[in-house]
């Protein structure tokens, strides 16, 4: 009977204790930038920062509060060429948290949906008139672009852009 009562308590105790609050792989966070961030001014392997400007909830408990800093490294940068923008990839390693906690974590951060931010088309430089028949008797003339293109313009994300950051593994914090 006294394992019986002891057991009970264990349980009782131990279900009433708060749960460990868990980000889960793959969950996206709507950050922006602390600064511009741009191919003109950065290399690979300098330091990026974000910040989050509302709370992340997870049931009742602040997941991720406002504020929190998001810490990380360009990891992939293209200088725009002939034809091509500039385009970065951006890798994130630590979350600094305002109530003093550092986490390390395995994120990424996406723009619209992509990893590579920037790397677009430039724009033709020149078109040339081409004649497309519609019918037997009927033609249609129009500017086609020429196959030179522009010089490609550098990438910059501003603190208008909403960003996301993606992280790649599952990550306890702390109570």
């Amino acid at each position: 009977m006294k394992k019986f009562l002891l057991s009970l308590f264990a349980f009782f105790i131990f279900s009433q204790t708060a749960q460990a609050l868990e980000i889960i792989k793959d969950t996206l966070v709507r950050v922006n930038p602390r600064k511009p961030i741009s191919t003109q001014n950065y290399t690979e392997g300098d330091f990026v920062y974000f910040v989050n400007y509302t709370d992340m909830w997870q049931g009742t408990e602040i997941l991720i509060p406002k504020s929190t800093v998001f810490a990380g490294h360009i990891n992939f940068l293209k200088m725009p060429v002939q034809g091509v923008n500039g385009a970065f990839t951006m890798k994130i390693d630590k979350m600094l948290m305002p109530n003093g906690d550092v986490y390390d974590i395995n994120a990424i951060i996406t723009y619209e949906g992509k990893e590579q931010i920037g790397g677009d088309l430039a724009p033709p430089a020149d078109y040339t008139k081409a004649i497309h028949y519609i019918g037997q008797f009927r033609a249609l003339q129009q500017w086609v672009p020429a196959g030179h293109y522009e010089f490609g313009k550098h990438t910059t994300i501003t603190q208008q852009h909403d960003l996301y950051i993606i992280f790649k593994e599952n990550l306890i914090l702390k109570n």
